[in-house]
């Protein structure tokens, strides 16, 4: 196998994990009956310390370099609150509320949010191609909630609420902690804000949930997306970029909604009609149209691969990668967290 091919696949396979962690997530909520708070709080704790233990064994300067300036700490703080924690919470609640796959797709309408925000932050007129953009996420929105059937919301308004509250999250999530990552790497950034975060959230769990009762479904999916959603995923996305370019990997993360569409369907005869497929067609087009086209502002053209893929110098522990890979410009997934 040539190295793009296998950059293609890991990356791929990344976001193919993510997007199954929203299915996985869902049956947890509904057969299993579990919080979203305890879901979020429990795997924030873990993953945290799995991410903070592999990037201290690895990069352990950089990982106690955070904690060195007060501005620093603050940043990290304010990332973890306002970012990490909001983000999990709403698109969890999202799923909660509504389905995985309709939740998820609405979340990967960020990155037409974050070139919205930068052009009102520059004060400039949008360009052609982000008006363009701009209306076709809006339309593939409207048949995804409408299900063709003009004037009718075909999710319950609670549902679109948190989906497009997800779609927002995601685009904070994304700008918050560009100079953390830049400076200290992604692994530390995000590895301490999930461990932070579960700390955080621990007290909002009451005793008797902390030992839910799970089918064997419920830990296999548990497991999942603790594992194969969080670290693992995640280790993978970061090693994908030894191989291949940014652009290809930001394109594949396209991968994310796909997946939990194609699991939705098999794991809760989740039926898509023509309409909700054109609209999915849409917005995923749209977003990987973005990251691909030629832009008059390159500032917004870095902004769409930064909602998926934040352009930073990132120190990749070769314990969390798929090969050994030393300091080199890449860009760090969102890095979705699932």
């Amino acid at each position: 196998m040539k190295k793009s091919q296998y950059g293609i696949l890991l990356a791929g396979s990344a976001a193919l994990m993510w997007g199954v962690s929203g299915p996985m997530s869902q049956l947890l909520f509904t057969t299993n009956h579990v919080s979203v708070h305890w879901l979020i709080a429990s795997k924030m704790l873990l993953s945290g310390a799995l991410l903070v233990g592999a990037g201290l064994f690895t990069q352990k300067e950089k990982m106690l370099g955070i904690w060195r300036s007060w501005q620093n700490i603050l940043s990290l703080l304010a990332f973890t609150a306002i970012g990490m924690v909001s983000m999990q919470f709403i698109y969890y609640q999202a799923v909660a509320v509504s389905d995985a796959a309709t939740a998820t797709i609405l979340q990967f309408t960020s990155p037409i949010l974050v070139v919205l925000y930068l052009a009102l932050a520059e004060r400039k007129l949008p360009a052609r191609i982000d008006i363009i953009a701009v209306l076709l996420a809006i339309m593939g929105t409207y048949l995804i909630v409408t299900r063709g059937d003009l004037g009718h919301l075909a999710i319950t308004p609670n549902g679109l609420f948190w989906g497009i509250a997800a779609a927002f999250a995601a685009a904070v999530y994304t700008l918050m902690p560009r100079n953390l990552i830049r400076e200290f790497g992604a692994i530390s950034t995000v590895g301490w804000s999930m461990l932070i975060g579960g700390i955080v959230m621990a007290p909002t769990v009451p005793v008797q949930e902390w030992v839910p009762h799970l089918t064997d479904a419920g830990v296999g999916a548990y497991l999942f997306i603790l594992f194969f959603g969080t670290v693992i995923a995640y280790a993978m996305y970061l090693g994908s970029l030894k191989y291949t370019t940014a652009t290809v990997a930001s394109v594949l993360d396209s991968f994310e909604p796909l997946g939990a569409a194609i699991l939705s369907i098999l794991m809760f005869n989740r039926h898509f009609g023509p309409a909700e497929l054109i609209g999915t067609g849409l917005i995923i087009l749209t977003v990987i149209g973005m990251a691909l086209l030629p832009h008059p502002n390159p500032q917004m053209h870095a902004a769409v691969k930064r909602t998926s893929s934040e352009q930073t110098t990132v120190d990749t522990p070769a314990a969390l990668s798929m090969a050994p890979i030393g300091p080199q410009t890449m860009p760090a997934h969102k890095p979705n967290t699932r």
